[in-house]
Formats: structure tokens, C-alpha cells, sequence
């Protein structure tokens, strides 16, 4: 049993913690900075043809505000189509057409009248050249029991097919990746010499072909592998056949808050290199980006929503102008569970995070980061149609006291529309918002996140 004097003094200290009320949250001091902006062009979701609930996932994308899908359109082609070489651009497009099927033509069709309809802007993925082309070998890749490995006397042939393909979709907006992740044997591995030449290769041919208005998305890496690729590609002088620097990144805000984290620091430099999309994110491991990563998290769960949001506001401040969520809907043949929606057309929660975060933000504009805040409160302003936004993610357990101030923009006066979203028990998810003087001040509750327009 405690003595009497310290009895006596916990039970004082603990009236007048009542008196007190609960602890006060950290002020956090964040200053944005236009003068340092770079652009920003919205974001988006990886969607596949055929997906089990194709008008839930069209609600999804507008509900989002998406400004960009990323897609794989195209079909196998029979091995015994292909050849052995020397495969003209003429022929790749017969085969193409003898490929082709009702089913093939009314997923197009339907997707381009989606993607009419919400004036999204396309981003190809062609996964791999076909498997007749490769160098298969028995050893794992990753979660892959085989390797795959380019061989670089039928890129030649590649670009023809690529190139055929993308004269049967001509569109004018399109970018696309000429190959996924193009470090890996688990689709299939380039060295970084030649995976420059096909950029190259396939720049001059699409070119030939009357297709300038095709950006090449490149080079796709994972962040940890992106240096190599910028080198064999400046080695080629190839970088400037890029119209889009893209990557993969499926690290934790504090992973991307970090220089030191491999591919940080030289990708994400606010287009340096040209204009950064993230043609890929999400926060499950993925081909060991993040060996320190835990377990994955459960997709269904607030703790992943939360995640996504904030990797999604920390890739932006970092350098990317614009984001792509890996997946919008899962389906039978999803490996991993990532999709805003279920296959059985279910929303979960990372798809209201999102929603709130980016559902009422413009789509073109400028884009600056917070600083002063730590790595698991990003937060960016996003300068839009003559409008100011700032998102908050507070990924922590504590709530978190914002101070924001605004250099290179006419100062706000008054706050304008606003959407929240917390985990359950977070507490009241902006508390106290108010503008004085032109700064922001608001309290933002542990695992919870903000979009506010400001006036």
C-alpha cells in the first residue's frame, strides 16, 4: 500500500487531470511552399477488362475524381502465329486481326465509352513479349517458380507487335508502358542496356508509323531498381524518348519520407527527369521492395485505408504528379487482395478514404508539400481552377494540432467545402477548422484524414 503523502499526491494529480480535461494535441507547423511546386495531373487506378462489376468500378473512378486509368487491352497471340524472326510490322497487325474476338471487341468498346464518358486520360501496360520469345528458366522469381528473361534479338519483333497494336487502338492521349517492371524475371527481366533499346527501337518505329502522339511510360521499375534503369538509359541516350518517368512503389510513408531508402532520392525529384507518374502503388509487399515490411495488412481493414492515403500523399509531395492505385476491383485471378472493390462488388474502406481524399480536388494543377510535419502526416496543396486545397493524412495515434501557412498564393480568408474520413473511434476527424490571418488551424484526429478547400 502506497504512504499517505504519495497517496494524497496522485489523487491531487489526478483531479486536476479532470479539471485539465484530456491531454492537448501537438501543434504541427507546416508551411507550404508554391514557389516549389511542380504539377499535379490526378489520379487514377489500375482496371482490367471483363471485371466482375464493370458499373460499380465506373462509380468508383467518378466518385474518385480519377483523371487517369491504367489498363491492359490486348490479347495472347498463338505461338504458332509468331514466327521465328524477322517479324514485319505488317504481319503483326494481321495477326492481330486473326487474334482478334467478339468478346476482345465489346470489352473495347465498352471501356472506350467509359473512358469517353469520364474523359479519362489512358495509360497502356503491355505485360511482357510473348512467352515464345523469352528465355525460360526453371529457377523462382519472387512468388514465381519460373524466370523470364527478354531476349534482346526479338525486340525488334516486340516493337512490331507493340506498334501494330497500338495503330489498331489508335486515340490520341495515349501513354504506355512497353513492358511491366521490366527488373524482374517474374514477368520478364531486361538488362538495363536492353531495355533502353527498346525504348529506343520502339520510339523510332511508332514514330515511322505516324504515332508521335503516343507518350512511352518508362521505366516502370520498382523505386529500389530505378536508378540502374535512368543509367542504362542516359548510357543510350534513350531517356528523352521517355515522355512519362514511371515507377512502382510499394513502400511505407516512413520508407518514402526516407532518402536513404533505395530509389527515393533519384527518382522522386520533381521531374528532373520528366514528369513522374506512379504507374503502380499500394501497401502490400510487393517483390520484396520493403524488407522490413510486416505482414501484410487486411484490405478490408481501416489501418490499410489509412496506408494507401498516406503513401498516396506522400509519393505527391515527394515529386509525382500523378498516382495510380493498384487495383480498382479484385477479381478471381487477383493474387493478392488490393481493390478499392471486392469481386463481389463491395466497397472497403480504403475506397471512402480515398474518395474523401481526392474526390472533390480538380485534376490539373500544381502541387506543393508540407514541411515541418513528420512522416506519418503527410500533407500537400494542391493550387486547382483558381481554388486551394490541402490534404491531410494524420497516420498516427495521436491527434494532431495543424498550423498550416501558404507562401506564392493569395492568402485564404474563409474555408470552403470539406470531406473527412477516420478509423473507427478516431473521434471527431477535423475539429476546431478555422483561417485567421491567412494561416490554417485545425485539429486533425489520429487515424484519420482531410481534404479541405480553402478560400
Amino acid at each position: 500500500m502506497p504512504s499517505r503523502p504519495a497517496f494524497l499526491r496522485a489523487l491531487l494529480l489526478a483531479f486536476c487531470c479532470c479539471l485539465l480535461g484530456p491531454a492537448q494535441a501537438a501543434e504541427v507547423a507546416l508551411r507550404f511552399d508554391f514557389g516549389q511546386a511542380h504539377p499535379f495531373d490526378g489520379v487514377g487506378a489500375q482496371v482490367f477488362l471483363n471485371a466482375p462489376n464493370p458499373d460499380e468500378g465506373a462509380r468508383m473512378l467518378r466518385d474518385m475524381n480519377a483523371q487517369l486509368v491504367r489498363v491492359a487491352l490486348l490479347q495472347k497471340y498463338p505461338a504458332d502465329k509468331l514466327g521465328t524472326g524477322n517479324l514485319s510490322l505488317a504481319r503483326a497487325g494481321e495477326i492481330l486481326t486473326e487474334s482478334e474476338t467478339p468478346a476482345l471487341r465489346r470489352n473495347l468498346a465498352e471501356f472506350k465509352a467509359m473512358v469517353d464518358a469520364q474523359h479519362l486520360r489512358v495509360h497502356l501496360i503491355v505485360w511482357h513479349m510473348p512467352e515464345a520469345w523469352e528465355d525460360v528458366k526453371q529457377k523462382k522469381a519472387a512468388s514465381h517458380k519460373e524466370s523470364h528473361i527478354a531476349r534482346a534479338d526479338r525486340i525488334p519483333d516486340y516493337v512490331n507487335l507493340v506498334t501494330a497494336q497500338l495503330l489498331f487502338l489508335r486515340r490520341a492521349g495515349l501513354a504506355i508502358e512497353l513492358t511491366n517492371e521490366p527488373q524482374g524475371a517474374w514477368d520478364l527481366r531486361y538488362e538495363p542496356g536492353d531495355y533502353a533499346d527498346l525504348v529506343l527501337q520502339a520510339r523510332k518505329a511508332m514514330d515511322a508509323a505516324g504515332l508521335q502522339a503516343i507518350r512511352i511510360d518508362g521505366p516502370g521499375t520498382g523505386l529500389r531498381n530505378f536508378e540502374a534503369f535512368l543509367k542504362g538509359l542516359q548510357k543510350r541516350g534513350a531517356l528523352g524518348a521517355l515522355g512519362f518517368i514511371t515507377a512502382h512503389a510499394y513502400q511505407s510513408p516512413q520508407k518514402l519520407a526516407d532518402d536513404a531508402t533505395p530509389g527515393v532520392a533519384e527518382f522522386l525529384g520533381k521531374g528532373r527527369y520528366g514528369p513522374i507518374v506512379i504507374t503502380e502503388f499500394g501497401v502490400k509487399k510487393h517483390n520484396g521492395d520493403d524488407e522490413e515490411a510486416a505482414d501484410d495488412l487486411d484490405v478490408d481493414s481501416p489501418a490499410y485505408a489509412l496506408a494507401a492515403s498516406a503513401e498516396a500523399l506522400q509519393l505527391l509531395a515527394r515529386g509525382a504528379s500523378s498516382v495510380i492505385y493498384w487495383q480498382l476491383e479484385d477479381s478471381a485471378r487477383s493474387k493478392k487482395l488490393h481493390g478499392l472493390i471486392s469481386e463481389d462488388g463491395r466497397r472497403r474502406p480504403v475506397a471512402a478514404a480515398v474518395q474523401a481524399l481526392f474526390g472533390k480536388v480538380p485534376g490539373h494543377g500544381t502541387l506543393t508539400a508540407g514541411q515541418g510535419g513528420p512522416a506519418l502526416l503527410p500533407a500537400t496543396a494542391i493550387k486547382a481552377d483558381g481554388r486551394l486545397f490541402l490534404l491531410l493524412v494524420n497516420a498516427t495515434d495521436a491527434p494532431q494540432q495543424i498550423v498550416a501557412r501558404f507562401d506564392g498564393v493569395t492568402a485564404p480568408t474563409s474555408i470552403g467545402a470539406r470531406s473527412v474520413w477516420a478509423a473507427p473511434g478516431a473521434g471527431e476527424p477535423l475539429a476546431g477548422a478555422s483561417v485567421s490571418g491567412g494561416q490554417f488551424r485545425a485539429t486533425l484526429a489520429p487515424r484519420a484524414l482531410a481534404s479541405v478547400e480553402l478560400r
